[in-house]
Formats: C-alpha cells, structure tokens, sequence
C-alpha cells in the first residue's frame, strides 16, 4: 500500500510541475524546485534523526537484557550450589530467553545503523546538490531573463521533454524541474540565435527551402516537356 501512496504523491507532483511550466515563468519554477528541494532534505535529516534514536534504543535493550541475564547465570549457579536444581533450571531457562532477545536487539541495532549510515550519505550528497541548484538558479534565472529580453520565451513553447522515472535520491523532482527548465531556455536560446542569424524560427520548417523551391520547378519543367504536344 505504501508504494501505491507513493506512486500516487509521484503522480500529484509531477502534474504540479507540468502545470508549473506552462506558466512560463522560469525564475518563479526555479525557486519553487530548490524550496520543494529544502524541504525534502528536512524530512530526510528527521528522519535520519529518529533513524540514530532507534539504533541507540536497540543497543540500549540489547545491553540490559545481557545484564539479565548475566544476573540469571548468577542466581542459578546459588541455586544450583544450594541444591535448588528446580530453581537453578527455571533460572537458566530465563537466562536462555533473554540471551535470545539480547542477540535479536543487536541485529536491530546493527540494521538501524546500515540505514542510518544510507540515510546520512543521501543528505550529504542532497546538500551539495542543492548548492548546485541554488548555483544553477542564479545562472538560469539571468540566461532566461537575456532570452526573453531578446524576443523568445513569449511563444509558448512546449518541448515535450520528459526525463527517466529512474532517478532515486532526495530532491530527484527538483532535479527533473531544474532540467526541464535548462531545456526551455536553450530552445529559447535557440530560437534568438535563429533570428539574428536571419529569418523566422520555424522548427517544422525544411533546411533548405530555396533548393527544395528550385527542385519543385526542374520537376515540373521535365513534366510539361513529356506532354503531348509539347516541343
């Protein structure tokens, strides 16, 4: 079930950023990723914090219960010199079952601490992506504001880019936005270049309209010259 609510949230974000980048505005998306960035590395630091709490419980449990039974050893060794056998083996029996619990604690501990230690090594590596982003939107923000200062950017442009579903980690949307948006501005980019090098931007347009103009002519010309009648 966790998984389904987690295609569901995936699903529910996504079309928040679709609709974002219709709004064409890129300063206001980029700010809008490196926030929702922030705040996924705050709940990955919580719970990196209570993931530490469990492992330092599990080792905790994991030391009293072999205080236990060290405890129960030393009764049943009184009792057994006493010649209490009964009492010595109900003692040893409770020493056997919380030696048991002992060792299933430290296996907690153990795997509490793996995931701690994953955990921690994802939040270092969100951290220094997020200062990449924050870096990229101070670059992006200025080359989106000298394309539309220019002319582009004003047309609606959709690109249609979609990025692998694969990408796992903290902050893996804002990195997906961030890359949308880097797309937008080169095609925007793209389209100020096209003008100053002459010419409307017409991306459905053929390379090469003069040769194709001149090879429709030749064609028609040899086709006129096979008619009946013709010279």
């Amino acid at each position: 079930m966790t998984s389904i609510w987690k295609r569901i949230a995936d699903v529910a974000k996504f079309t928040a950023h679709e609709a974002l980048d219709r709004l064409e505005d890129p300063v206001m998306m980029l700010n809008h990723y490196i926030r929702e960035m922030e705040e996924e590395l705050e709940d990955a630091q919580e719970a990196l914090l209570s993931q530490r709490a469990i492992e330092r419980t599990a080792l905790l449990r994991h030391q009293e219960y072999l205080r236990i039974a060290a405890d129960l050893e030393a009764r049943a060794a009184e009792a057994l010199t006493a010649g209490r056998e009964a009492e010595a083996r109900a003692a040893i029996a409770d020493k056997l079952a919380f030696e048991q619990k002992a060792a299933r604690y430290l296996t907690w501990h153990e795997e509490a601490g793996a995931r701690a230690a994953e955990l921690e090594a994802q939040v270092e590596q969100a951290k220094a992506e997020l200062e990449r982003l924050r870096a990229k939107r101070a670059e992006l923000a200025d080359r989106a504001e000298k394309a539309a200062a220019a002319g582009a950017g004003s047309g609606g442009t959709e690109l249609g880019v979609r990025f692998a579903s694969g990408v796992a980690g903290i902050g893996r949307a804002a990195v997906r936005g961030f890359e949308r948006i880097e797309e937008k501005i080169l095609r925007w980019e793209a389209e100020n270049e096209a003008r100053r090098a002459g010419g409307g931007w017409n991306p459905t347009a053929p390379h090469d309209d003069a040769s194709i103009a001149e090879r429709v002519d030749e064609q028609l010309e040899a086709l006129r010259r096979r008619q009946p009648g013709a010279n």
